[in-house]
């Protein structure tokens, strides 16, 4: 007998490999795609689930504090919440939201789709697809769409885009995408980072010399200042994890400044 696959209602820690799966095949062959379009996504399931329940970057361990992050922000943020009373909104209803937004935001990472837009698209036509046909109208599935789709805009230095318009209008997508950013310590978080780095083999958190990670750091063509800072302040914070050592402090752009000795 096969599993019943996760619902809109199936609270986050019912949420199992095979369940998922099972709400995700929904979604793909919900997708307007062609069936050969089909096969080629859903023959990636099996892994990409497996790959996501056992991630500690951006898996689900990481869906699993962006949804109790969420919780407090709207706890401890009354002007948010007085918003979402004013879209009526209730906290189960809430919850939901919030629920399947944590789990699918970044599934599509692990489905071939690493890249930062990429990854937001898919992820968000999936879930819009996932639950297009559980409802009377469109409300829930769009929501929960728009609630991914623009998770990862930090702000207008970083992205060198203006705040995207649903932020305006989705106080939902806000909370998440507040939530996405600061859902461990900061510490923690840029270990999260560093994780996927390593995941990905991305220049920006690979192993290289002091040296040439410096000369990345003060050469990055689009940086401003803040941008800069924060750059390094990753940069370094991601040798000293690699090290197993606690932070250091770099003074300035141009620094000659060596890390300390294991």
């Amino acid at each position: 007998m096969k599993p019943s696959p996760a619902n809109f209602e199936t609270p986050i820690e019912m949420i199992t490999e095979h369940n998922l799966m099972h709400r995700l095949l929904i979604g793909i062959n919900s997708l307007p795609y062609s069936q050969a379009e089909r096969d080629r996504e859903i023959i990636k399931l099996p892994t990409g689930i497996r790959e996501f329940m056992s991630n500690k970057d951006h898996g689900f361990l990481h869906s699993q504090a962006v949804l109790k992050r969420c919780h407090e922000i709207t706890a401890h943020c009354p002007e948010l919440k007085r918003e979402l009373v004013a879209i009526d909104l209730d906290d189960t209803i809430i919850e939901k939201f919030f629920t399947w937004g944590s789990i699918l935001h970044d599934i599509a990472r692990f489905l071939g789709y690493p890249g930062v837009d990429a990854h937001q698209k898919a992820g968000a036509n999936l879930a819009l697809a996932s639950f297009q046909n559980e409802f009377e109208d469109d409300f829930i599935p769009i929501t929960l769409s728009e609630i991914i789709l623009r998770h990862d805009y930090f702000c207008r230095i970083i992205d060198n885009k203006p705040l995207p318009e649903l932020f305006k209008y989705n106080p939902l997508a806000e909370i998440f995408r507040l939530a996405d950013k600061i859902s461990n310590t900061p510490e923690d978080e840029l270990f999260r980072y560093y994780l996927t780095g390593q995941r990905l083999n991305v220049a920006f958190f690979k192993p290289m010399p002091f040296k040439q990670r410096i000369d990345f750091v003060n050469n990055y063509h689009e940086r401003d200042m803040i941008t800069h800072f924060l750059i390094l302040f990753s940069s370094n914070r991601a040798i000293s994890i690699g090290r197993n050592c606690k932070p250091f402090i770099l003074t300035g752009p141009k620094t000659s400044q060596q890390p300390p000795k294991k």
